[in-house]
């Protein structure tokens, strides 16, 4: 059925992500039989892959942890086997918009390693990449499986859907923090530089059930934060004037990309905090 939606709406399909420096054909591969939620939506469900996005990611990340509820109520299944998930391209000034799109996600085309079975995964993952179950290919958008290598897709069609509202994949690189944030929530975004920002009151955004986002500057210090990219505020610790930052790359297995870092230690690294509401 999933063949015959595509040929009477191909709309539906947003345009493959850009590869670079990596062979392979990017092909799509049909994950209508996963599902899209399992066990609940939790932050580490979600990791980022080969598309530029790691602003959307954040975002997802942070709605994720502060509620999860409200992600799970965007997302409606339907009878022909895509999912309608409702965004806010105008944030609040506009009604809610149902992007409908297919189980079926990018991926590149590759040769099983010497010696391993066909019906076995491509691995290990690269840096910025995900894996696909599927035997041969490689998945090179977001991450289709949770923490436990078992297969939810809710992070991947929910990037697919803000592909598909900005003109496919490619549209969706290098895009803002604030903008995804008020997309997926419909409220309100904030933007303040980071170095007005103290550890108590990033505290206290978390507290009142805000998303906060950590963005960076596009040069940092070796062996800071890595430039031009966004970091998920999950927690502070106000005595030590710490803070806990997620990556939303792809853990590799066994890790989640979490770390405390001194708040003070990276403010030479960071560019700015975006925060926001869920509701």
């Amino acid at each position: 059925m999933i063949g015959d939606v595509l040929l009477a709406f191909p709309w539906l399909e947003p345009g493959y992500p850009v590869v670079r420096g990596r062979p392979g054909e990017v092909v799509a591969v049909d994950r209508t039989g996963d599902p899209t939620v399992r066990d609940g939506i939790s932050p580490s469900d979600v990791g980022q892959g080969g598309v530029a996005d790691c602003y959307l990611v954040a975002a997802l990340i942070g709605i994720a942890r502060q509620d999860p509820g409200l992600l799970a109520e965007r997302l409606r299944a339907n009878p022909n086997g895509t999912v309608t998930i409702i965004m806010h391209p105008r944030g609040p000034a506009g009604a809610g918009v149902g992007v409908t799109v297919t189980a079926s996600l990018p991926a590149r085309r590759v040769q099983p390693p010497y010696g391993r079975s066909e019906d076995e995964a491509p691995g290990p993952r690269a840096p910025g990449t995900s894996r696909s179950r599927a035997a041969g290919y490689e998945e090179v958008a977001m991450d289709g499986d949770d923490a436990a290598g078992r297969p939810e897709l809710w992070p991947a069609l929910y990037e697919k859907a803000y592909a598909r509202l900005h003109g496919g994949y490619p549209a969706i690189e290098f895009g803002n923090a604030a903008t995804a944030l008020r997309t997926l929530t419909g409220r309100s975004a904030h933007v303040f530089a980071a170095h007005e920002a103290t550890v108590p009151a990033l505290g206290e955004l978390l507290a009142d059930g805000e998303v906060v986002i950590v963005t960076t500057r596009r040069r940092t210090r070796p062996g800071g934060l890595v430039a031009a990219h966004a970091y998920t505020l999950l927690a502070v610790d106000v005595a030590r004037r710490r803070v806990l930052l997620r990556n939303p790359w792809d853990p590799a297995p066994g890790q989640n990309n979490e770390r405390w870092y001194a708040w003070d230690g990276i403010l030479p690294d960071t560019h700015a905090v975006v925060h926001g509401p869920t509701r």
